[in-house]
Formats: C-alpha cells, structure tokens, sequence
C-alpha cells in the first residue's frame, strides 16, 4: 500500500514543483500551446504558488 506524506519542507516543494512541470511540459502540448502551459505551472504550481498553498491550508 502506497503511503502519502506531506509536503513540508522547501526542498520537498521544489521536487513537486520540478515534478509537475516536467508532467505538464510531456503530456499536455498536444492539446495546450506551450504558453498556456507555462501559465498554469507558475499559476498553480510553481513554487511560489505550491508554498502559497501549503501555508494557507489549501
């Protein structure tokens, strides 16, 4: 059974960050030009944006 921890320090942050734009940047150019994905990886998740949530309890 896989075992989920939260995110908690900047380090941690910075690996999701690297991680979901990495995700974003393989998979969705087939459907979004690559500025609209740019824009939704600093929107939500890069890491200014995940570190903004993690500290709101989002």
């Amino acid at each position: 059974m896989k075992k989920f921890l939260p995110i908690q320090t900047p380090e941690q942050i910075q690996i999701l960050a690297n991680l979901a734009s990495e995700i974003w940047h393989e998979y969705f150019p087939c459907i979004l030009p690559s500025e609209q994905i740019d824009y939704m990886i600093n929107k939500f998740q890069s890491f200014s944006a995940l570190t903004e949530q993690i500290v709101s309890g989002y």
